[in-house]
């Protein structure tokens, strides 16, 4: 069943003015298509994209086949082909005074920088996007306070979250964008996970109820079966594997973890591996396993480096430590132990800086949308 922002964009196509305009639109259409993991379908509307006589008449089709190409390496996990993508076509946009695609480039740059944990990129990037996007960019819009949602979720303002959930899911539904409701219901569930993490490990007293981060990773999978959108595919299981072992259900987490860790990861959930190995061992040792436990402990050990944000080293060492501890060797898990404090320590700083960003983009934000809209 074709969604609704398909329908939408379609019928908007059909009623462009010019051509331009309608070559425009193909472009955000293919970069939706992408985002949903239709790849091919959105490869076949760049050929066509490309092989246009206007791409070479109208600067606007480059620019937005830049754009188009760096959503689509984001979607395929391919950070530095995207990052060179987009800023090239905020360069080309910001050159030729294209605000409305300057608007689109910066946001996505925002989303890249986020996931790198760039936090004064993040901030600038939004910034621009803000300045740039009209009142009614709902594309724009939707994305850069999903942005700052995430971000702000995972610095643990919950309630800052919440409002900046709110306002990417009011964007989102203005045009139709199920994809985005299914990364918001994704993201949201990841950062509930993050911060539940977080408190468990650090603190040694989880905030909230590991239940409700079940319901909610199951929930994802379900909407996503439901409006079709695969991009997400392979993140859901290790998310609810996750949610199972931080509610305590070992079984249910190691047997999601038998099969998932098995197979390739994408290159996000390798910086990763740490982390889901080290939460495997733990599940392990558990349920009894204890050779098996100390195996994967030792795996986990290979991917700590300093590549890994510091929030996963974190809680990898966090969890090391108490599976070395549940074997019996002490000395280990005290040696993690002091690396988990010093990694919380070093995010926390970061933690700190996204909030006070935060604060900044929301004052452009309100600026872009009218005070008087909310």
């Amino acid at each position: 069943m074709e969604g609704r922002y398909l329908s939408r964009i379609d019928a908007t196509i059909a009623a462009a003015s010019s051509n331009v305009e309608r070559l425009q639109l193909i472009a955000r259409k293919a970069s939706y298509l992408a985002r949903i993991g239709k790849f091919s379908e959105a490869w076949k509307l760049a050929e066509n994209l490309r092989n246009s006589k206007e791409r070479y008449a109208f600067p606007e089709i480059s620019v937005s086949l830049a754009i188009l190409d760096g959503v689509s390496a984001v979607y395929q996990d391919h950070a530095e082909e995207a990052r060179d993508r987009l800023a090239r076509a905020s360069v080309l946009a910001k050159a030729l005074g294209l605000s409305d695609l300057l608007a689109l480039s910066s946001v996505w740059l925002a989303h890249l920088a986020f996931g790198r944990l760039d936090v004064g990129c993040m901030g600038t990037e939004l910034k621009s996007a803000l300045l740039h996007a009209g009142q009614d960019d709902h594309d724009c819009l939707t994305r850069a306070s999903l942005v700052v949602a995430v971000a702000v979720h995972l610095a643990g303002d919950t309630s800052g979250a919440a409002k900046w959930y709110e306002r990417a899911r009011s964007h989102a539904l203005s045009i139709g964008d199920e994809a985005t409701i299914s990364s918001l219901m994704y993201n949201r569930t990841a950062m509930q996970i993050a911060n539940f993490r977080q408190q468990a490990l650090q603190n040694g007293v989880p905030s909230g109820d590991a239940r409700v981060v079940v319901s909610a990773a199951e929930s994802t999978e379900s909407f996503d079966s439901l409006v079709g959108v695969v991009s997400l595919g392979e993140f859901t299981p290790l998310l609810k594997a996750q949610t199972y072992s931080l509610a305590g259900r070992f079984s249910d987490a190691d047997d999601i973890y038998d099969y998932a860790l098995g197979a390739s990861l994408s290159n996000a959930q390798e910086r990763s591996r740490c982390w889901l190995l080290a939460d495997w061992a733990s599940c392990q040792v558990h349920i009894g396993r204890r050779d098996l436990a100390a195996a994967t402990a030792m795996e986990a050990m290979k991917y700590l480096s300093p590549s890994v944000q510091p929030d996963d080293l974190a809680a990898a060492h966090g969890r090391l430590a108490q599976v070395f501890e549940l074997l019996g060797d002490g000395l280990s898990a005290r040696v993690q132990v002091e690396q988990s404090v010093d990694k919380w320590r070093e995010f926390s700083v970061i933690q700190r800086a996204i909030l006070e960003q935060g604060v900044e983009v929301e004052g452009v934000y309100l600026e872009c949308v009218g005070r008087n809209s909310e």
